[in-house]
């Protein structure tokens, strides 16, 4: 057998199996792992969400990617919608489990851009500034 042709019988066998090996993962990865149906994580209790944590006014800022902005999905089915506002055609069960009705005074503001770097967010980041006379942040 000449070298030439040891070398193309070793290159088809080569891409057979890497044919073999994508097949086999797609399946591994389409089949046999569990996709769930319904919440991720486990139970919310609802007596977080029984009363305000606090009346103050809160702004909630979304800064990321293309996950926090919604990239793909509707407005009110994005992560960050999500954390104000549960949608409500979706699991009935988590219903009122959100920020909005623990926070009455809630503002939210997604500058989040689909395809950004952490570079980019922290340019944006330095955007972000207090206004003059404004109090500091405080934890609630």
């Amino acid at each position: 057998m000449t070298r030439q042709r040891l070398v193309r019988l070793l290159l088809i066998v080569f891409g057979g199996l890497v044919l073999i090996a994508a097949a086999l993962a797609y399946l591994f990865f389409r089949y046999y792992l569990p996709i769930g149906d319904g919440p991720a994580g486990p139970q919310v209790s609802r007596e977080a969400f029984a009363k305000p944590w606090t009346q103050r006014k809160v702004l909630l800022v979304g800064v990321g990617d293309s996950v926090t902005a919604g990239y793909g999905v509707k407005p009110a089915h994005s992560y960050f919608a999500r954390l104000a506002n549960n949608p409500p055609d979706e699991f009935s069960d988590m219903q009122g489990l959100c920020l909005s009705a623990v926070l009455p005074n809630l503002q939210t503001k997604n500058i989040a851009v689909s395809g950004s770097t952490s570079l980019a967010l922290q340019r944006s980041a330095l955007l972000v500034r207090r206004k003059p006379g404004r109090p500091k942040c405080e934890r609630i």
